[in-house]
């Protein structure tokens, strides 16, 4: 993130999520670094993905987002 910042390149964060191939994955600091640094992230798969433990919303349903065990609404 340092070296595109450096070099003022566009950077967005994506394509991760709370878990990778059944082992989790710790999207905290990954998200709080692009935070502190002003950096875009895109929460991936809204819903109906292949692999529903990717989803961050039930049916399509802004209203029902997962929550800590997914993603932080």
């Amino acid at each position: 993130m340092q070296d595109f910042q450096e070099m003022g390149l566009p950077l967005s964060v994506g394509e991760f999520a709370h878990e990778h191939q059944g082992q989790p994955v710790d999207e905290d600091p990954i998200l709080a670094e692009a935070e502190v640094r002003g950096l875009g992230y895109l929460g991936w798969s809204c819903s109906g993905d292949t692999k529903p433990y990717l989803d961050m919303a039930l049916n399509w349903d802004p209203n029902n987002l997962f929550g800590g065990e997914r993603w932080s609404a």
